[in-house]
C-alpha cells in the first residue's frame, strides 16, 4: 500500500471509530455503511482531503434517520 494510501486508510479508520464513539453503536453498524458511502462520493471527489468529514456527516445523518 502506498504511503498516501496508507494516510488515507488511517483517517478513513479514525472516522469511522469517531463515529462508533459519538453514536454509541458498533463497529459492524457504522462500517458498512460508511464504506459504501465512502465509495460513492471518491468517484466525485475533487478533494479527496475532505472525504473523511463529508462522509462521516453523510452516515450521521443516514444513521439518525434510522
Amino acid at each position: 500500500m502506498e504511503g498516501n494510501n496508507l494516510s488515507e486508510f488511517k483517517k478513513h479508520r479514525q472516522s469511522m471509530e469517531d463515529l462508533c464513539r459519538i453514536l454509541e453503536l458498533p463497529w459492524e453498524k457504522i462500517s458498512p455503511i460508511y464504506v459504501r458511502e465512502l465509495k460513492r462520493m471518491q468517484n466525485r471527489a475533487k478533494i479527496r482531503e475532505y472525504l473523511p468529514v463529508l462522509v462521516s456527516r453523510h452516515v450521521k445523518d443516514i444513521l439518525r434517520k434510522l
